[in-house]
């Protein structure tokens, strides 16, 4: 999905040698399982988003090492998501929890979230420090809030916004935030900027990925199509087919959303044809569609206080790919 520029791509080769070389353990154990959980994939998104704004501000050796940061923020929640989810399969690959156990996956986003916060301290400045923790607390409030409000047919979008804003999208921000106020002061037009283009950036792009969980497939996902819904996660396309199906088949929606037993994956996950073929009939889908353009316009307007180049042009080409990606 992502095309990275010719102008983009030597700092991506050295973030993603840097990742895997900086700070290591003095185990090789360790070492051994930290590269493969770190090069398992993924799109690289945010630190890619770091370099590009870093270049568009002034590029300094503090966005490399902060782009390393935040990635590994990123593969820390998705290991601790894995163990909530109980998730068998990320990227294609068997998530860390199925191929290490629970107890080593914790202990390695654990580790992960270390080696972060000790390459800001090293090269972030008190603002970044500040936000990167909010960040964490954010996203570890986000995560609770979508496990007890799990299996609920009465989330509202409102409420489902509150809980993409702080899983996902307070990372993309992050990942901005540190690109603009390593080199820049907090009152530049270009922090607001690139604060609200990471923002609606990770909206469209969770948004997009709520969707994608109901009309795809796994070959092509990487993970098990119909996952949100076997869970009982209510993400935006069940709360807009509830919000416009009948009280009949609300009622065999919130039936399935209540289940409470250890056969309650199984036999949502048994109905979700159902579901996505309701989903067709009352145009969830394209609502979606529409809400996620919405949050993609709103990422391309925050660009407009940058200069034009390379780099706002891939930025621009790269929000318009999140709505056609299928995976």
């Amino acid at each position: 999905m992502v095309g990275i520029i010719d102008e983009i791509k030597p700092h991506m080769e050295r973030f993603e040698q840097t990742l895997v070389e900086i700070d290591p353990s003095d185990f090789s154990e360790v070492n051994d399982v930290v590269k493969h959980l770190l090069t398992s994939g993924g799109k690289r998104l945010r630190p890619l988003l770091l370099l590009t704004i870093g270049k568009m501000v002034g590029y300094t050796d503090a966005h490399l090492f902060l782009a390393c940061a935040v990635e590994m923020i990123h593969t820390a929640t998705l290991l601790h998501d894995d163990v909530i989810d109980k998730s068998e399969l990320r990227r294609g690959r068997p998530t860390a929890n199925a191929e290490y156990g629970v107890p080593a996956s914790i202990l390695f986003g654990d580790y992960l979230y270390t080696k972060a916060f000790r390459l800001l301290l090293n090269y972030g400045n008190n603002r970044i420090s500040d936000l990167l923790l909010n960040v964490v607390k954010l996203m570890s409030e986000g995560e609770i809030k979508q496990m007890l409000k799990s299996h609920s047919p009465n989330i509202s979008e409102k409420v489902y916004f509150e809980v993409i804003e702080a899983k996902t999208s307070c990372l993309f921000e992050l990942a901005c935030d540190m690109a603009t106020l390593s080199v820049l002061d907090q009152n530049h037009e270009y922090v607001d900027a690139g604060h609200s283009f990471g923002h609606h950036f990770g909206n469209a792009f969770q948004i997009t990925d709520d969707i994608i969980d109901y009309r795809s497939f796994t070959e092509i996902m990487g993970k098990k199509a119909g996952d949100d819904f076997a869970e009982g996660k209510v993400t935006l396309p069940l709360i807009h087919l509830l919000e416009n199906c009948s009280e009949d088949e609300k009622k065999v929606i919130n039936d399935l959303l209540l289940l409470d037993h250890n056969d309650a994956d199984q036999i949502r996950r048994g109905k979700f044809p159902q579901i996505v073929e309701m989903m067709h009939r009352y145009q969830s889908f394209e609502y979606c569609d529409a809400v996620a353009s919405r949050e993609i316009e709103a990422a391309k307007n925050a660009l407009a206080v940058f200069p034009d180049s390379v780099y706002k042009n891939s930025l621009l080409s790269l929000t318009e790919q999140i709505a056609s990606r299928k995976c």
